[in-house]
């Protein structure tokens, strides 16, 4: 599966933004080092562009390793990662967040543009309630977009002060449907990955950062990677160009 996303709603960014062209993907070895950013450097980045760019990357997450599933022997992949229910052999519309109970109570959404992993904890089957699973995110990082850009912390700043953990309990299987991963799909249709009660549990889900489009470019949805952050020797996403 290789991921697709419009950019229908980021055309404001054209004109007051630069971005960077680069050539993808991680390649080991000797050479010269190039930080994954879609901002070009030195150009000016209002929060109103991280905003925007932000959400566009809530669309561009990629499995980074093969999910384990109770049901299948291979390991599942998919890039441009959302959540949908199935129901009677149909999918939903996605939505890019997760969304549910923390477990003291209140109600908690997370836009998969902030997240760095998460864990399946355990699943509850129920025989009168709603099925549930207890998941622990790691959300990476909590900065909005306005303080990313006036106080420019580095990448080690990032995640000294701006990483937590959080618990949710999410509705897996109710009259809605099952809850599930999906990803889309060569036709530009998302497909099923897994369903949440098909992972098993202890099991860490690694996301990684994919490409979005901007004009004739794909550029990495790392919505939180400005001049400030890359310049930190710390900071991991870099292409190697081999000579």
């Amino acid at each position: 599966m290789r991921a697709r996303v419009s950019c229908s709603t980021f055309p404001m960014l054209a004109c007051c933004i630069g971005f960077a062209a680069l050539v993808f993907g991680d390649v080991g070895g000797g050479g010269n080092a190039t930080v994954r950013s879609p901002y070009k450097p030195g150009t000016r980045v209002t929060a109103e562009d991280v905003a925007s760019v932000r959400g566009q990357c809530s669309r561009a997450r990629t499995l980074a390793s093969g999910l384990t599933l109770r049901s299948k022997h291979e390991p599942a992949y998919g890039e441009g990662i959302g959540l949908a229910y199935w129901k009677g052999g149909r999918l939903s519309a996605p939505v890019f967040q997760f969304s549910g109970l923390e477990e003291d109570g209140p109600e908690a959404k997370v836009d998969l543009a902030d997240i760095d992993s998460f864990w399946i904890v355990r699943h509850e089957d129920n025989l009168i309630a709603d099925d549930r699973s207890l998941i622990e995110l790691l959300v990476f990082p909590t900065i909005s977009p306005r303080e990313l850009v006036d106080s420019r912390p580095t990448y080690s700043d990032l995640r000294d002060r701006f990483s937590k953990s959080l618990s949710l309990w999410l509705t897996v299987k109710s009259g809605v449907g099952e809850l599930c991963l999906v990803a889309l799909g060569e036709r530009g249709r998302y497909e099923l990955v897994a369903k949440f009660t098909d992972i098993e549990p202890d099991t860490k889900v690694e996301l990684s950062y994919g490409r979005f489009r901007h004009g004739r470019e794909m550029l990495p949805a790392i919505w939180w990677a400005t001049e400030a952050v890359t310049r930190d020797g710390a900071y991991p996403h870099r292409i190697i160009f081999k000579r």
